[in-house]
């Protein structure tokens, strides 16, 4: 037997002081969205890049229309290089197949020098491959080449042991009689150290981003040194190139390491300084963005590289640098929000007086949060899957947000009741059992509810991913701020509680709050972007708990 659906609500104004304290709300959203936006269009003064050109830059081709299953074109390379032939002198790889071949010539034509690179990874087929190919162009084009360094990684990812490692860069010394290394994170190379003896100089990768323990880019250079001395003192009389080194544009903030434009300028140029006065040899990572990185390794992966995908500088090596040039549109997008839910009140018979006035904040903080979302989106989003999801979220997220500001405009005018509604799981429960056509259910249920509980699972299921396996997973507190915040000030800020959350949403609500907690712990007091999450999250899970717990029980 199906449950009756609740009875209307008699109408109930809001008081002043309930009205001016929903707008406070929505106002301070606003007000935080575009001082942030405002902010991010600020010059910031950095030390500058000596001579403005960088030791080495790692190269990886662009991922453009010239790239084909059978590799990278020559075209595509010298296209690649000239532009950074103006940034770099050299420029190291990390294979030597699929078309790159051709790259040292190019190289000698736009006066750079190549670290050349062999990929060793678990398909000994394949390292074949690669170790002939790059001992031919060792022979060809030594002239332009000024060591190769075989393998990068590999320990770290477990590939081979350091015995066969030892083979390959024997082998390659031999056959090609240039100065030979192996690449791989500092600490893997004291894992790895019997291969010292088996190279002309260490090659180590120092990422304060990446480090189990993250350093804040404050920290990081002091963090570089450090490393880089431990290591001089663990290899003494072995030269040490920093094969890699950098820091990311986008992606999640680990602890107090924050991805940005001008924290990786801040980075890249404090670091080029010092290394310059001391003579460390140095290669940066990464020539260009690598969107497809993003498939192992989160948003952050894809985006190390000093130009983007596109070939566009991200920042200059020289002059002061802005984290969004663009920044004006959110503060348009804010104005344009205002307007048109102004105009939207304008011409509605239902809103009048404060409700009007609610209804235009809600445009403004809307309008704000919404450039937040396709800055968040726009590089997040690897595929046309993730995509479809992304814009799902977002459609409902905005369903449920313009409702309820409509719902509590509405109210606070003194023209509408408040609707009950049944629990979103019981709807769809009613619906698959046939116990209630789909038609009537969401009628009766408002589609509200339905999708007041898929915000809840999908806020649930992130913060589980986030808690348990977060290194890769960004926090996309953009999406689900605009229907958060309007819940919530439903529930709480209105003269009546309507809401009747079943048992699922307490449940899901439930783990998100646990969920929080242990994401505050695993991230520590400097992710503003992790307790941002976790507040968002919590206070949309503590509204659903406490309608839960006040909501009549049938027996």
């Amino acid at each position: 037997m199906s449950t009756p659906l609740p009875e209307r609500a008699p109408a109930s104004r809001p008081t002043r002081a309930q009205s001016i304290a929903i707008c406070a709300v929505l106002l301070a959203i606003a007000a935080a969205q575009l001082a942030q936006h405002w902010r991010n269009g600020r010059p910031v003064v950095l030390p500058d890049v000596p001579a403005g050109r960088l030791a080495c830059v790692s190269y990886t081709p662009r991922q453009g229309p010239q790239i084909t299953p059978e590799g990278v074109s020559a075209a595509q390379i010298e296209a690649d290089l000239a532009v950074l032939a103006a940034e770099t002198k050299c420029v190291r790889t990390y294979s030597s197949v699929r078309g790159m071949a051709a790259l040292p010539p190019i190289a000698r034509r736009l006066g750079l020098r190549v670290l050349l690179g062999i990929w060793i990874g678990s398909d000994p087929r394949a390292n074949e491959e690669d170790l002939a190919t790059a001992i031919a162009i060792a022979r060809r084009d030594r002239d332009v080449i000024d060591a190769i360094v075989v393998g990068n990684e590999v320990l770290l990812r477990r590939e081979q042991p350091v015995e066969v490692l030892r083979e390959y860069l024997g082998r390659v010394r031999r056959e090609t009689d240039l100065p030979v290394t192996y690449a791989d994170v500092w600490e893997f190379w004291r894992r790895g150290a019997a291969l010292a003896d088996a190279v002309d100089f260490i090659t180590i990768h120092i990422l304060p981003y990446w480090e189990d323990d993250p350093v804040a880019v404050e920290a990081a250079l002091q963090h570089l040194r450090d490393v880089h001395a431990q290591m001089q003192r663990e290899f003494p009389g072995k030269p040490l190139l920093i094969g890699e080194t950098g820091w990311p544009t986008q992606g999640r903030q680990r602890e107090g390491a924050r991805p940005g434009v001008v924290n990786a300028a801040r980075f890249v140029r404090e670091f080029v300084a010092y290394a310059s006065a001391h003579e460390l040899p140095y290669n940066i990572i990464e020539a260009y963005d690598q969107p497809w990185k993003r498939a192992a390794e989160g948003t952050v992966g894809g985006y190390w590289g000093l130009f983007d995908a596109a070939g566009r500088p991200k920042y200059p090596l020289q002059g002061s640098v802005i984290e969004d040039r663009r920044w004006r549109a959110g503060w348009y997008a804010a104005i344009a929000g205002a307007l048109l839910f102004a105009g939207a009140g304008a011409v509605s018979r239902s809103l009048r007086g404060r409700g009007s006035a609610l209804f235009a904040i809600a445009g403004l903080a809307g309008g704000a949060v919404a450039y937040a979302q396709w800055r968040y989106h726009l590089p997040a989003n690897r595929s046309a899957a993730e995509w479809a999801w992304s814009l799902a979220a977002l459609l409902c997220g905005w369903w449920l947000y313009l409702r309820v500001i409509v719902n509590i405009a509405r109210r606070c005018s003194g023209s509408a009741a408040a609707t009950a509604c049944l629990p979103g799981a019981q709807v769809l429960g009613e619906v698959w059992n046939g116990r209630r056509p789909l038609r009537a259910a969401l009628a009766g249920a408002r589609l509200d509810s339905v999708l007041r509980l898929g915000l809840l699972f999908g806020i649930a299921y992130v913060s589980l991913g986030l808690a348990l396996d977060g290194r890769f997973r960004d926090f996309p507190v953009a999406t689900v701020l605009l229907p958060v915040t309007a819940l919530c000030l439903q529930y709480w800020a209105m003269p009546i509680r309507i809401d009747s959350p079943g048992i699922e949403e307490a449940m899901l609500a439930a783990i998100t709050l646990a969920a929080a907690g242990l994401i505050m712990v695993l991230e520590g007091p400097r992710n503003g972007a992790a307790w941002l999450w976790c507040v968002t999250s919590a206070a949309l899970a503590l509204t659903v708990l406490h309608a839960w717990m006040r909501a009549p029980r049938q027996h």
